[in-house]
């Protein structure tokens, strides 16, 4: 199940902020999201996020978030896998994944993520890790850096496409969810 893709947003209508907000809506982290014709993994757009948490005054971390209503746990979804891909240029920092069910968000840390690997990368995140309803999540979110804790960062640029949620499923001879 797709939750997205970024093959529905277009520069003069239905743009991509509207959907993702980022530090440049509020000023108050150091994200900027925007579409990618170039490099994508599927289809023909992805999602750029440059990130500068190098700025006390965006408050050392960078944060894209979604709203939005899906069941995460309908037909076996038991897991989310978000394909990502770096620049070699980027300064290395921590990728975070925080989901929101209407009353209270839950985040972990994406230890997999490689922020300055030009190659896509898929990963795949065990939704029985977060203390959520998973049948009313209401956000996700992408922040390179710890919100609750900040410091000092990197800077760059990640591209994010094909974020779907999968039941279990067996991968490399190991069941996975």
């Amino acid at each position: 199940n797709p939750v997205d893709d970024f093959e529905a947003y277009y520069e003069s209508s239905n743009r991509l902020w509207h959907t993702w907000s980022s530090g440049v809506d509020s000023w108050d982290n150091g994200s900027q999201a925007s579409l990618s014709y170039d490099p994508v993994h599927g289809g023909a757009q992805a999602m750029q996020l440059d990130y500068d948490n190098e700025s006390e005054w965006l408050n050392y971390f960078s944060e894209t978030t979604r709203s939005l209503s899906m069941n995460f746990s309908e037909a076996g979804g038991v897991a989310l896998d978000i394909w990502i891909r770096g620049t070699a240029s980027n300064t290395a920092d921590s990728l975070y994944l925080e989901l929101g069910d209407g009353n209270t968000t839950d985040k972990v840390e994406l230890t997999d993520a490689n922020l300055v690997s030009e190659t896509w990368q898929v990963l795949r995140i065990n939704l029985s890790t977060f203390g959520l309803n998973l049948a009313t999540i209401q956000s996700i979110s992408l922040c390179v850096g710890d919100k609750d804790a900040p410091a000092p960062g990197g800077v760059g640029v990640i591209y994010v496409d094909d974020i779907a949620i999968h039941p279990v499923r067996c991968l490399g001879g190991n069941p996975y969810g």
